[in-house]
């Protein structure tokens, strides 16, 4: 598994807070290493080579490190923790454990931040395992493409165009995550201006095959030549059924990417 060994540090004052944390993200193959101070996770950020993530309780004591100002007497403490890792060059992920509404926690972090706020009410320890393993597992760069789609604003490509929702990209992922390095190659991926997603290859025989799942999640797919895309190769599926793509894709044979992925 990619992410086996994977090392997280861990900061929460409360020993038995930490441990049921610990536990949860042990059981997902992570390697923990448990902080109950600022001071010692802020000195072991300054020595020690840098975890793979590090997950960050925000109400805590300041410590020597922090003044009872800068944490808002321990009701910051966690983002005064994030703002020294990161002005030392920490740059993997970074997970937040809070009692705090969300928002609350994104005022008071630079825009356009990725960090993850997970709200202590809404996600038990084995949720936050599994988020923290998710996010540190390397992903293929056609997933990577896809999820980036989530950021488009309106208008992005003329001003008809829409954001990119939720159900394209995510049947996209599920179509192609068992069939990509299995069956071909990976695609190169495009938002399409009407708010769905588009995934095209081409082999050397010249065939192409070109898979588009609109802004419902319908997916709508051509398999043939060139002269064809436009024609009879159209056919379409609703839902999860996609035995029929997967004869084409395999009929196509060594499929080769075109065109440009979208950065």
């Amino acid at each position: 598994m990619g992410n086996m060994g994977a090392k997280i540090w861990l900061f929460d004052e409360e020993r038995e807070t930490t441990e049921s944390y610990a536990g949860a993200l042990d059981e997902v193959g992570l390697d923990v290493r448990r902080f109950f101070a600022a001071d010692t996770i802020v000195e072991a950020a300054e020595r020690d080579p840098t975890p793979d993530g590090i997950v960050l309780d925000i109400m805590a004591p300041g410590g020597k490190t922090f003044s009872t100002r800068e944490t808002k007497n321990g009701n910051r403490t966690g983002l005064r923790i994030y703002d020294r890792l990161r002005s030392g060059g920490y740059a993997k992920p970074v997970f937040f454990l809070t009692n705090l509404a969300e928002w609350m926690v994104r005022e008071e972090l630079p825009r356009g931040d990725e960090s993850r706020v997970l709200e202590k009410i809404h996600y038990l320890p084995r949720n936050v395992a599994q988020i923290v393993k998710n996010a540190i597992t390397p992903k293929p760069e056609f997933e990577r493409c896809l999820r980036r789609f989530w950021d488009l604003q309106p208008g992005w490509y003329g001003p008809h165009s829409t954001v990119i929702g939720y159900l394209p990209v995510s049947r996209a992922l599920e179509f192609l995550r068992p069939v990509v390095g299995r069956q071909c190659e990976e695609p190169h991926v495009f938002p399409t201006p009407a708010g769905g997603v588009q995934c095209e290859w081409h082999a050397e025989d010249g065939r192409k095959l070109i898979l588009e799942w609109d802004r419902d999640g319908i997916v709508t797919w051509w398999c043939g030549s060139r002269a064809h895309v436009e024609g009879e190769g159209l056919r379409s599926a609703h839902g999860f059924e996609f035995e029929a793509i997967r004869s084409d894709l395999s009929s196509v044979g060594a499929l080769r990417p075109c065109g440009r992925t979208e950065e």
